[in-house]
């Protein structure tokens, strides 16, 4: 079975170390289908570039006042951590009609506006899962239909599927595309009998990530936050110190690195 992988930090596996004795892997992307009120009344009249534009200012108030410090990482390895969550970059107008081309489909103003802002960097949104960008959409798919037919011979991925993200293996999302400003959501993860609608639209799941990420965030400050060291393959380890050990990462000075060398 083909499973994606990127290159770079999206897909990594990311060591959660909480206390002694518990250590256990997590990713950061998850799926939460709910609207969280981005959209007020007529969808028609949103502006695709206002709703990225958004989403991106909230990730970078994020990544401004971090709930962590790093510990054993070089200064040069902690600036690229947080560069890495700050950086956008976008696909060209050719790739995007490539894509368009290739499948025979018209992308939504939305899919196409995220596409041109964040499509090759999207700070730490969607970090932890697989995200296609256009050279491999075909690949995407490919996995998405092979991880159907594992369940049954009889599913098939409609013909105007994009599958834009897959994660860990056992699931994947995409969206049908018929122009337009936006359009639903669906999510399959192997054994199901069809996949799931799990937005109704590519901007709520947008939105509802970044709200699962601010969330986090919040919780992670009211627990005094944790620990990060960035090593040379650019994986990073978190350590969540015990509540009972008084350790409170967060009220320490922030400083990029505390190492004079790759960790």
């Amino acid at each position: 079975m083909f499973i994606p992988r990127l290159k770079g930090d999206a897909g990594r596996a990311v060591k959660r170390k909480e206390g002694k004795n518990r250590t256990f892997y997590t990713s950061f992307s998850g799926f939460f289908p709910t609207n969280n009120g981005l959209y007020a009344g007529d969808t028609a009249e949103m502006d695709a570039e206002a709703v990225i534009e958004a989403l991106k200012r909230r990730l970078l108030a994020l990544a401004d006042h971090p709930p962590f410090r790093f510990k054993q990482t070089s200064r040069t390895a902690a600036q690229w951590y947080m560069r890495r969550m700050t950086t956008f970059e976008g696909c060209s107008e050719a790739e995007i009609a490539a894509v368009e081309a290739y499948f025979g489909v018209q992308f939504t103003d939305v899919f196409r506006t995220y596409l041109r802002q964040m499509g090759k960097a999207r700070g730490d949104l969607l970090c932890g899962s697989d995200v296609a960008q256009p050279p491999q959409f075909a690949e995407f798919r490919q996995f998405g239909q092979e991880l159907m037919h594992q369940a049954s011979q009889a599913l098939e991925l409609p013909d105007d599927a994009i599958v834009f993200l897959a994660h860990q293996g056992y699931q994947f999302t995409f969206i049908q595309l018929h122009g337009g400003f936006d359009c639903p959501v669906m999510n399959y993860m192997e054994t199901e009998d069809a996949p799931k609608q799990i937005a109704e639209s590519f901007a709520a799941f947008l939105d509802a990530e970044v709200s699962l990420m601010e969330e986090n965030h919040r919780k992670s400050h009211e627990t005094g936050g944790h620990y990060i060291t960035v090593h040379r393959n650019g994986c990073a380890t978190f350590q969540f110190p015990a509540l009972a050990s008084g350790d409170r990462p967060t009220s320490k000075p922030f400083k990029l690195g505390d190492w004079g060398r790759l960790a």
